[in-house]
């Protein structure tokens, strides 16, 4: 029988789960996820249908402290690399290069879900102002079309 992968941060054994029906791999000690790229997106769409991030958005969730940088996949013992999710550093996570497993510590998935359902608004925001935009913008000329577009950008970035 194969032993169970250890834990990159606390050393202890991975305990096989679901989160959400979502497969994973679960420390019990430190709470921290390994799981399939593939499936990451599944999970995080997820956590946002069950948690009431309405009012709640612009808030960070973890208090997990510093990333612990993870060199090696619990895995299949290739490099693993470390980025911030949607380019936010808050939310550091590792990836395997070989076999695409990621590392995501204790809090972090909630921040991530907090990051996209904020993504998610304000692209549903702009989108509104655009449509409204577009409905309004009677005969315009192109280059004035795009000032107009480029002060609307400022507008409802800026909100």
């Amino acid at each position: 029988m194969e032993a169970s992968p250890l834990c990159p941060r606390c050393r202890e054994p991975f305990q096989k789960g679901s989160l959400l029906e979502v497969k994973v791999h679960i420390c019990s000690q430190c709470e921290g996820l390994l799981v399939k790229q593939g499936v990451l997106l599944t999970l995080i769409e997820r956590l946002i249908e069950s948690i009431d991030f309405q009012g709640h958005g612009n808030q960070k969730r973890s208090n997990s402290g510093e990333f612990h940088s993870v060199e090696r996949c619990p895995l299949c013992e290739s490099k693993m690399e470390s980025f911030g999710y949607m380019g936010d550093d808050s939310a550091t996570i590792s990836q395997c290069i070989m076999c695409y497993e990621t590392w995501i510590e204790n809090g972090r998935i909630i921040d991530m879900a907090s990051m996209l359902y904020r993504s998610k608004r304000i692209i549903e925001k702009n989108n509104s102002a655009l449509e409204k935009f577009k409905s309004q913008a009677v005969k315009i000329d192109s280059d004035n079309y795009f000032v107009a577009g480029f002060l609307l950008g400022l507008i409802v970035g800026g909100e």
